[in-house]
Order: C-alpha cells, then structure tokens, then sequence
C-alpha cells in the first residue's frame, strides 16, 4: 500500500511540474520546436543593438569594426564582440558603429571626416577617414 501511496505522490508531482511550466513552454514554444536549427534563439537570447550590428557586418562584408558612446560600455561591448567573432573590434577600424536610439544617441561622439553608411532603428554605421 505503501508504495502505491508513493507512486501516485510521485504522478501527481510529475503533473503539477509539467502544468506549472506551460507558461515557459508557450513563451519559448518557437525556440523549442526548432532547438536545432541555425540562429533561432538570437532575437530572445541577445541584444537588438547587437543583431543589428552583427546583421550590418554580414550585409557588409566588414572585415573590422570599431565602436564609440554607449555600444563601449561593458555588456553591449562584450556582447558585440562576442557574437560577431570571428569579425574584431578594432580601435584603429575606419567602420564606426554608434547608438542612435532617443535614450542613447551618440552622435555628438562623431568624429569629423565620417560618413553615414547604413542606417539601423537602434545602431548606425559610419566610415570615418
């Protein structure tokens, strides 16, 4: 009798466990159903401003990249640098990326001599001389 009582505890355990993570399951239903394809997580797992910068490099064939304002501080930059390797971060790269969101725009950090190349919602791209 005993090990039936446990049995059923156990059941109804396993059923409250699988109940309890229908909200997680219908919140990541996409990313588990295609668990193993190419890229599928990046838009939950990563930063907007480094998708669209890793999208800008791939578009561009950019083969180094420097980053001023915003995109320098801690995360963004590791993350940016992260995610688009093996493309570098270089200090010394004529391919500035800066943050153009209302909250974060660092285009007063613009040096003279560049030019606007791609223009993203939160990330543009200048080729400065």
């Amino acid at each position: 009798m005993k090990a039936m009582n446990k049995i059923i505890l156990n059941l109804f355990l396993i059923l409250l466990f699988i109940l309890s993570s229908l909200k997680f399951y219908q919140s990541y239903d996409n990313v588990l159903f295609n668990a193993f394809q190419k890229n599928i997580g990046n838009e939950i797992a990563v930063y907007p401003e480094v998708i669209e910068v890793h999208h800008m490099i791939e578009k561009l064939q950019i083969k180094d990249f420097n980053l001023n304002g915003n995109l320098l501080n801690g995360l963004p930059l590791q993350r940016i640098v992260e995610f688009v390797y093996p493309i570098r971060f270089n200090p010394l790269s004529k391919n500035l990326f800066l943050s153009n969101t209302i909250e974060d725009n660092d285009i007063a950090l613009l040096p003279s001599g560049c030019n606007l190349i791609e223009e993203g919602s939160r990330v543009n791209l200048y080729e400065c001389e």
